[in-house]
């Protein structure tokens, strides 16, 4: 029983004289004033009235085997037993009060909406044997969880209404008892289907799960929610199986299917929570931001603080996306204005990135989440961004922010003449050699086998290094012809794994040999915060590549590739200009992860 000293003294004695009916107006206000403004005298006066109608003296403890029930106190149970689950052809209609309504009326239409509950919650659990993943009517697990939310409510309500919430709770606890005998721990999902997984604690596919924590170290899983969603976990991403149509998300990246028969699929995080309507969605927790959203199709609800009862809904439909900053604001944008964050689909992409193990830095520059969901084929200008150009004729040594995507800070062509300025924050290049100050051409991602193909000349454009050719997305890379630098916000990237610390970047160099008659020679950089890392000077031979690694800190910011074309001195006539033959490639361009120490991710 809660302490009585945290309540009015008079407070038992005016919910007992309100229980026998000889509570007089004044108490009676008193009493109401009271369960409006303290918290402790609410879980007072329910706990009070549990006692009073025999619930705890019927059934004893709450059922261990309901983990999400069991471990709240009898206050917020008895409010978890009125459900807000959507109506359906089978469920009662939910409680809908009306302006008008007197507190008797709303009495009788909680009794009768928790008597129709227990029945249809019985009558599902005696139909017999049903599929491994099935489609409940009506989840009793999840109509707890639901209500749950509604606990300040019941202020609103007035006395008469929180007495017949605990009467009713004695019908609906009879039916939590009877399926935790029948049924033992309830299942809420299975794992269907993973790549490359790696758990902290092992989960095996095709065994049906109960309401656990679970954390996805590496890889990727597909978990069919047993009210018929599918979720797809990108990891690293830690996050609570609760109901058979709700989780929550404490950090990482999710993709959620949902049929129109899991409408009402919730997807909580730390303050928010995205209430599907029917829909496809992505949801990303734990980054800089509180969390991202991005509708894929139909419609979600974003609730920005869900412990504020009256906090506003934003609709989100297709095509939209919203940031939730740290003090709940919220901002609408476009889907089609951020990276694509999140896998929609699962396969086995060989040679890509593993989720919470390594990121390619070439499908990040490419919109991606750096594990396969960038486009390929992009060239990006060092002055005007995303382009549909091969080539350019870009001059001067101006840094460039690339406002398009927020993990590429900006570009730049180096020529070494006049101070080199790397980063948005001013960071300088102080080794930069002189340059011929020119780039002809931009930076590709990935581009396709043969694009730089030039038949005047014969130059056949197919990157190929030891017999293998490069060009398809499953074998990513930048190609960065002298003069060029790009530099990546560590930052920013980082926010796309929670929980995972970046160790290392790796790479493959070297120059294309598009078998033209002039030698090449170019120079590679690795810069950090503007202070060179790793280099390779004056490469001279074609088709030949060279392991390249720089370790990071978490202090690390900016990450910054630069290609400068050796030195050589401009010469007329053709072949003759310094950079000419630069074909310059960073093969696999890689960012290395680390999963933390598991007490900076667990739950809270």
């Amino acid at each position: 029983m809660s302490d009585p000293r945290d309540v009015p003294v008079e407070m038992a004695e005016w919910i007992a004289r309100s229980l026998d009916g000889r509570c007089s107006t004044e108490e009676f206000a008193q009493l109401e004033q009271a369960l409006a403004t303290n918290e402790k005298a609410l879980a007072y006066y329910l706990e009070f009235v549990t006692l009073s109608v025999g619930l705890i003296d019927c059934v004893g403890v709450l059922p261990r085997s309901l983990k999400g029930i069991s471990e709240t106190n009898s206050t917020d149970f008895l409010m978890d037993l009125v459900s807000t689950s959507p109506a359906t052809e089978a469920n009662p209609t939910p409680i809908q009060f009306q302006s008008e309504m007197s507190e008797e009326d709303k009495a009788r239409l909680i009794e009768e909406y928790a008597q129709a509950q227990l029945e249809a919650f019985l009558l599902s659990e005696h139909q017999g044997q049903s599929p491994a993943v099935e489609v409940r009517q009506w989840d009793i697990v999840d109509a707890a969880q639901r209500a749950k939310e509604s606990l300040v409510a019941v202020t609103r309500w007035g006395v008469r209404i929180a007495q017949t919430l605990a009467a009713c709770a004695l019908l609906l606890l009879v039916g939590i008892i009877l399926y935790a005998t029948l049924k033992g721990n309830p299942k809420v999902g299975m794992v269907q289907e993973t790549v490359s997984a790696r758990w902290a604690h092992p989960v095996e596919v095709g065994i049906e799960l109960g309401p656990q924590e679970l954390q996805l170290q590496e890889g990727y899983a597909r978990i069919q929610m047993k009210k018929g969603a599918e979720v797809i976990i990108q990891a690293p991403a830690t996050l609570e199986l609760q109901t058979s149509n709700r989780l929550f998300l404490q950090s990482g990246l999710v993709t959620a299917i949902v049929p129109e028969s899991a409408q009402g699929f919730t997807i909580d995080t730390p303050q928010s929570r995205i209430v599907d309507y029917g829909t496809e969605f992505g949801v990303l927790a734990g980054n800089q931001h509180h969390a991202e959203v991005h509708v894929f199709t139909g419609q979600v609800g974003l609730d920005s603080n869900s412990h504020d009862t009256h906090a506003q809904e934003t609709l989100l439909k297709t095509g939209q996306a919203a940031l939730i900053d740290r003090e709940h604001h919220v901002t609408e944008l476009a889907v089609a204005n951020r990276p694509r964050l999140f896998t929609r689909q699962l396969s086995d992409r060989a040679g890509n990135a593993i989720p919470g193990k390594k990121l390619c830095l070439a499908d990040i520059m490419g919109g991606g989440n750096g594990l396969g969901t960038g486009q390929s084929h992009l060239f990006v200008d060092p002055q005007a961004g995303y382009v549909e150009a091969i080539y350019g004729n870009g001059k001067g040594n101006e840094y460039h922010p690339l406002m398009a995507n927020p993990f590429v800070d900006g570009l730049f062509i180096p020529n070494g003449q006049s101070q080199q300025i790397v980063s948005s924050q001013g960071h300088i290049f102080l080794d930069c050699p002189p340059t011929n100050g020119q780039s002809a051409a931009n930076l590709g991602i990935t581009p396709q086998t043969g694009a730089w193909q030039w038949k005047g000349n014969n130059r056949t454009g197919v990157v190929r290094f030891n017999g293998q050719t490069y060009g398809d997305p499953s074998l990513p890379f930048l190609m960065m012809h002298a003069n060029l630098g790009v530099t990546f916000d560590l930052n920013h990237i980082r926010n796309l794994c929670p929980g995972v610390a970046i160790t290392c970047f790796a790479a493959q160099t070297g120059i294309a040999d598009f078998i033209e008659p002039a030698p090449c020679n170019a120079d590679f950089w690795v810069i950090v915060d503007g202070q060179v890392r790793a280099s390779q000077r004056n490469v001279t031979h074609k088709g030949v590549l060279s392991d390249l690694s720089v370790a990071l800190s978490p202090e690390d910011r900016f990450l910054t590739l630069i290609t400068t074309d050796g030195g050589d001195t401009d010469q007329c006539g053709n072949y003759q200009r310094s950079y000419t033959c630069d074909w310059c490639v960073f093969i696999q361009p890689t960012l290395v992860l680390e999963i933390q120490n598991q007490s900076q991710v667990s739950m809270k």
